[in-house]
């Protein structure tokens, strides 16, 4: 069977956009806590 590697590409830049999204706000979670304290 040929993999369309378009396919996985796309999942790909799907899945980093939403880990990056993630790291963003925990990110900001973690800079307005330090600030607090």
């Amino acid at each position: 069977i040929l993999f369309d590697y378009r396919i996985l590409i796309t999942w790909f830049r799907i899945t980093f956009t939403k880990i990056k999204d993630v790291f963003k706000r925990i990110g900001n979670i973690f800079i307005s806590t330090v600030s607090v304290s």
